[in-house]
């Protein structure tokens, strides 16, 4: 039998915008030997709150060694929070402007172009 399913947009979806579709968090965690380190929504949150709090030190320059420190805090405090952010201080600035979530599915958005070509309809939705 089908059970009659609808999902509704909480935001507006992009042209290409890949859907994502949340099991839960304990989904991921359960996985881990399978999927790795994956975090979920309170540490992209965290995430995101921390690089905004590094980015708006008073005008203070803040440099690659600083940003080792925070990733270094972020990794003693949980590993998932270490996930969620990026690896690199140079991508900090495109991290902060699409969020830690967003950054780190870089291929979430595909052109319509690409879509015609490749892409595929898993779930006939």
């Amino acid at each position: 039998p089908h059970v009659r399913v609808i999902f509704e947009a909480q935001e507006a979806i992009q042209a290409g915008e890949e859907l994502f579709v949340s099991y839960g968090d304990k989904w991921f965690e359960a996985r881990e030997h399978f999927l790795g380190i994956v975090p979920v929504d309170e540490h992209f949150k965290e995430a995101d709150k921390l690089l905004s709090e590094f980015n708006n030190k008073d005008g203070d320059t803040v440099g690659k060694e600083d940003y080792e420190m925070l990733l270094k805090g972020a990794q003693d405090k949980d590993k998932r929070l270490r996930a969620a952010l990026p690896d690199n201080l140079e991508d900090v600035p495109v991290a902060l402007q699409k969020g830690t979530a967003r950054f780190s599915v870089p291929d979430s958005v595909r052109s319509t172009a690409w879509l015609e070509e490749e892409g595929a309809c898993l779930d006939n939705i």
